[in-house]
């Protein structure tokens, strides 16, 4: 019913082997625990062509929206620009190519090539005069040994927010 896997070159050489000598369809198919008509197909093909090749056919369809080169071209605009919206990367991939696609076709194509959306880490915004002071205070206590940093008072268990207030105190 078409739900089945293909046979190997190897499973094709298999069933070809037995058949030369001189097994039955029925005895292939049970012991390559292959189907009786997947056998006999294989041993028809062979008679008709001499070979064993497992060159698969065209598939029916609809074709691709986009060809080798177009993934080629959506792959370096991604990589341009990770944290821009599929619909941003469809408008700047039609202008750079004849093609005109939609945006889930590029969120599609986007997921074949393996770039997977995630979440931007948190960095806190901190200023440039804040990240100084920050660089200048570990600087100056780079060094300090382990009788100094006993004497600190260490306030471990103290909140303090960036943004707004969450409500604890």
């Amino acid at each position: 019913m078409g739900g089945e896997r293909e046979l190997t070159e190897f499973e094709h050489g298999e069933v070809i082997g037995c058949y030369r000598c001189g097994k039955s369809v029925r005895e292939i198919s049970a012991m390559l625990q292959v189907a009786r008509s997947t056998i006999n197909d294989v041993i028809v093909k062979w008679k008709r062509t001499k070979t064993t090749t497992t060159t698969a056919q065209p598939r029916p369809g609809r074709p691709r929206s986009l060809v080798d080169r177009d993934r080629r071209l959506l792959k370096k605009i991604v990589l341009k620009n990770r944290m821009e919206s599929a619909k941003k990367m469809r408008d700047k991939f039609q202008e750079a190519s004849d093609s005109t696609v939609s945006t889930k076709t590029i969120r599609r194509e986007i997921q074949t090539l393996e770039f997977h959306g995630r979440a931007a880490a948190f960095k806190p915004h901190i200023s440039i005069n804040n990240i100084k002071n920050r660089l200048q205070w570990c600087k100056a206590h780079q060094n300090w040994s382990l009788e100094q940093w006993q004497k600190v008072l260490w306030s471990d268990e103290s909140q303090f927010t960036i943004w707004k207030s969450d409500g604890r105190v």
